[in-house]
Formats: structure tokens, sequence, C-alpha cells
């Protein structure tokens, strides 16, 4: 599941089921019921209002009592919205692309754009002028930074794409100066324990695609942000039977923002394509 921030997916009601679309129209129809007849509310119900937004702890044997209950959200670290094309390429080789927005030039390559973005955000190695690059568009300083991580990760440039290995990422930022710099499997609790830290982490996955999915394609990004919750759920009398839980981690797909937003602990897919193959992750500690 993917919810996008900013992006070109638009979600109509014709995509969602219709009872689904019928619920979320008597919720809204309940809701502005409400407000137009100014209900006021029991004592009880400001009771529990006031437990909910000032946290007062309730008593032992209180019903619907959920001692785990929570929603937490880190807020997307990067301000960047980086690409791959024109304004970030001006140092890629000039292979006579037609597109690239015109300048001919090979695409950066995802995984130097992903590499920079996490760089731009810890403003470092200091030899770079981090404040000649914007946050929404290329420039001279930032096309160099996109380049040198090009170079370091042997990047095979094309007009197409431009691939290299995330395993010389991790080399790559280790040689940039970042410590105890880990490639492992992708695992959901390190991501977000890295966010929490205000490290963002780099990601990479893969998907299978065409005639009879016999072909392969991967891509690296950035996980930067979450929103995790725990809900319980009860029985009549207010007795804890289960609970269920979400994690969502905001995602910069490294697409001059497009599709960003949050998906799924375990489902990587903006704008049609499954990043789920083969996922692993790079962590580090800033210098």
């Amino acid at each position: 599941m993917g919810i996008v921030d900013d992006s070109e997916f638009v979600l109509s009601n014709k995509e969602l089921p219709q009872a689904f679309v019928g619920y979320l129209d008597n919720e809204i129809y309940a809701i502005e019921n409400i407000r137009k007849t100014d209900i006021e509310p029991t004592q009880e119900i400001k009771k529990e209002w006031n437990a909910f937004l000032n946290r007062v702890p309730p008593d032992d044997d209180q019903p619907y009592y959920c001692p785990g209950e929570h929603y937490t959200v880190k807020d997307p670290l990067l301000n960047t919205n980086w690409n791959q094309t024109a304004g970030y390429n001006e140092y890629c080789p000039n292979l006579g692309c037609s597109n690239t927005t015109g300048n001919q030039k090979a695409y950066t390559g995802c995984v130097a754009t992903a590499l920079a973005q996490i760089m731009k955000y810890n403003q470092y190695p200091n030899y770079y002028n981090w404040s000649d690059m914007p946050n929404n568009w290329g420039s001279l300083e930032t096309s160099r930074l996109m380049s040198d991580i090009g170079n370091k990760v042997d990047m095979d440039y094309g007009c197409d794409s431009s691939g290299a290995n995330s395993s010389k990422a991790k080399t790559a930022l280790a040689n940039y100066g970042y410590n105890n710099v880990i490639q492992a499997d992708y695992n959901y609790n390190i991501v977000q324990a890295s966010i929490a830290a205000n490290k963002p982490v780099y990601l990479s996955g893969g998907e299978y695609y065409g005639f009879l999915g016999l072909k392969y394609k991967c891509h690296a990004w950035v996980a930067d942000g979450y929103q995790d919750s725990y809900f319980c759920t009860f029985d009549d009398n207010g007795h804890i039977t289960g609970g269920y839980g979400y994690l969502f981690f905001h995602m910069n797909w490294g697409w001059g923002g497009a599709y960003n937003g949050w998906f799924g602990l375990s489902n990587f897919n903006p704008n049609g394509h499954n990043y789920n193959e083969g996922r692993k992750m790079i962590i580090y500690n800033k210098p």
C-alpha cells in the first residue's frame, strides 16, 4: 500500500471499491451532521477525550483501556526532491541521448541520486558547497556531487538508465568518511531505528517485468520518515481481545519528488513498479 504526498498519482472514486466509497460517504455525512447540530458531549465522553488528549493513566480495570496503543509520526528528514536528469547530470557522459531533458547526457543513476540526497542531508563531506545545491532543482555543484559518486561506484552510464551495484554504494559512503557503513538484507526494525536517530536509510530492490517476467531491473531510493501505530480490539465488555498495528515508511524515490509518499513496510510500489525483490539497506553512522 502506498500513500503519496506530492505526485502525479491520482486516486479517484472509480478506482476504489464501491462499498468502501459508500462507507466513506456515510462517515462524512455523519461527521458533517454532528458539526451542524453542535451536540453537547456527555460527561463520560468528555472524560474519555480528556484522558486521550492528556494521556491520563486509567485504572487497571477500566474497560477499553489499551496500554500499548500509540500513533507516532517521524516526519520526512529530507528536504531535497532531486532527480537524475538535466541540472543533475551536467558532468555525466554526453551519449547523444534524446530523452534526458534535452542535454543529450546520460542519467546520473538512482544509486548516485540516492547517495547524494543522504549526503546533502548530512552536509558531509565538507569539501562540497552544500549551500549551492538547491532542494528542488539542479545546479553545477549538485551535478559535481552526482558525477563524483558515479565515479566512485563505477556507474554504467546509459540513455535509458544508468546503473551500479549497491555494494559499491556502501564502499563509496565509507570512502566519503561515513562510519560503520553496513549493507544488509532489509529489516524494517533497523530502518525505523535509523530514521528515529535522524539517519535517512539507503534502500534498494528489484522487480521482474516483461514477457513471462523474465526481465529484472533494480532501483535505489531513500527511506526518511515513518508512521507507527498500534490499536487494541475489545469485546462487548471492554476487554482486550487482540490488536493490530501499521508501519509506513516515507520514501523519496529520486524522481524529482514524483511519487514520494508513505508506503507499507513491505510494499514498495511507486507508480506501478514493485521493488520488493532482493531488498537491501545501507545503514551508517554520521561522521
